[in-house]
């Protein structure tokens, strides 16, 4: 029902390295925003430097970090609005709240950049799975303002984007 948010802040500028201490962004580099949306994590931080499926990752014992294919069976149960359903009923700019029919509270936290640049704050929520797309990327879901759906689309593993651990 919310955002990861484990680990040390880093600076958007810095990136965060292999040396077993769990580093996320905090957008605009304020822990406050932490606190409210949780962390922002590049692909190889949330997987813990592992490509393999179903892993934990950075998530606590028991948990996971999302498949592909989990993320797809979610859409699929929610429909064609399931962005509607999965956003927040506050939280989201310009009139984009959702329903929170299906209990997931997305909240707009926004992304770090490959420049280190954050943006989208209160307009959109990414999400990462575990599953690559090429070498470089992976996949992702996405959730905008101005949608009511849940886009999935591959995305350059250098961007700091929100994790949510299943159970």
């Amino acid at each position: 029902k919310e955002n990861l948010n484990a680990g040390s802040m880093i600076p958007g500028n810095q990136e965060p390295s292999n040396n077993g201490t769990t580093e996320k962004y905090c957008y605009g580099n304020d822990n406050a925003n932490c606190d409210i949306y949780g962390g922002l994590y590049l692909w190889d931080e949330m997987m813990q430097y592992d490509t393999g499926q179903g892993i934990t990752g950075i998530c606590p014992p028991g948990w996971h970090i999302p498949s592909d294919e989990e993320w797809t069976d979610l859409s699929d149960y929610l429909g064609a609005s399931a962005g509607l359903k999965m956003k927040a009923t506050s939280g989201w700019s310009s009139g984009g709240n959702g329903t929170n029919e299906s209990g997931f509270t997305a909240l707009p936290g926004g992304t770090r950049a490959i420049t280190g640049a954050f943006g989208g704050l209160g307009e959109s929520a990414y999400y990462w799975s575990t599953r690559e797309h090429l070498t470089t990327n992976a996949w992702r879901r996405r959730l905008s303002e101005g949608s009511d759906f849940l886009f999935r689309d591959p995305i350059d593993k250098d961007m700091g984007y929100s994790v949510r651990c299943v159970k």
